[in-house]
């Protein structure tokens, strides 16, 4: 047992210390809109196969589920996980307080499409919850897209909450306020895609977002072999608004919410499965790159 302890340490260490390269020293935490981690410069590496995919997911998976005492201290493990993500990827990090004291923050890096004035796409997830798959799912497509040439602008944006603010609330305020407008949005919520259900993605929006919910529901048919849905309902229905692409609707911009299943149904205890959330990742990222080109 001891040896096994031993052993889970050192391959911890040493992943710690290959994420410490691509993370720089002189990048602080940003503290408002304005003050971004710069990105490691480097060369264009060679598209990870599907097995290194899969490897990272289930590193991100393991590091952001990792215990540590008290909330504020494990919110503030995955946040600085998340932001070494997002450097590892060539993308320069804003970090965007949600609070008074700048304790809780939004992390958000970007992908510049080839029409910079086009209104953007947006995916984001809940980093501060206890289930980590979704944020886990956002830093996948974050990586599987480094690199791809897009349309649009693509930022890839993780929210927490406080207990009298929301990230996504604030986010939104911000982009109304700066002038920026929004083409679509995609809010990553659980996907375990644990085997007690059966292996299906729900996407779901409300009846203005429509066109949003079918494109991408067909664009992730067409890529993984993952089942997926497409429902759009009033907003008023219950479920429909349980998540942060409600906030883009308070502006008119369409967004819908991307899960395992509706909130209403009775989840299994078991672990997530890397496996089937990685065959997921393939459709996700044609999703983003659907609504990125139109």
């Amino acid at each position: 047992m001891e040896l096994t302890q031993e052993s889970a340490a050192l391959d911890e260490e040493r992943i710690d210390e290959i994420v410490a390269e691509t993370f720089p020293a002189s990048d602080a935490p940003a503290w408002n809109a304005t003050h971004a981690g710069e990105p490691v410069q480097r060369s264009v590496a060679p598209e990870p196969t599907p097995e290194a995919m899969r490897a990272l997911l289930r590193a991100d998976l393991e590091r952001l589920s990792r215990s540590t005492p008290g909330a504020a201290e494990q919110r503030k493990h995955r946040e600085d996980a998340i932001a070494r993500a997002f450097l590892a990827s060539g993308r320069s990090v804003i970090r965007e307080p949600v609070d008074s004291e700048m304790l809780v923050r939004t992390l958000e890096c970007e992908q510049v499409g080839s029409v910079r004035e086009a209104s953007c796409v947006i995916v984001g997830a809940r980093y501060d919850d206890a289930d980590v798959s979704g944020v886990a799912a956002l830093l996948a497509v974050s990586r599987a897209l480094t690199g791809t040439d897009l349309l649009r602008n693509v930022r890839f944006v993780a929210f927490a909450n406080t207990s009298r603010a929301s990230g996504a609330d604030r986010y939104v305020e911000r982009l109304s306020k700066s002038g920026d407008s929004v083409h679509a949005m995609l809010s990553l919520g659980r996907l375990d895609l644990a085997r007690g259900h059966d292996a299906s993605v729900l996407v779901v929006g409300n009846l203005a977002s429509r066109q949003i919910v079918h494109r991408t529901a067909r664009a992730f048919r067409m890529a993984s072999r993952i089942g997926v849905r497409g429902v759009s309902l009033p907003s008023w229905v219950p479920g429909v608004a349980a998540s942060d692409h409600a906030s883009f609707w308070r502006y008119g911009w369409p967004a819908a919410m991307v899960l395992d299943g509706p909130h209403w149904r009775t989840r299994s205890l078991g672990a997530p499965d890397v496996d089937r959330i990685a065959a997921a990742v393939p459709g996700l990222v044609a999703a983003v790159v659907r609504l990125a080109e139109a």
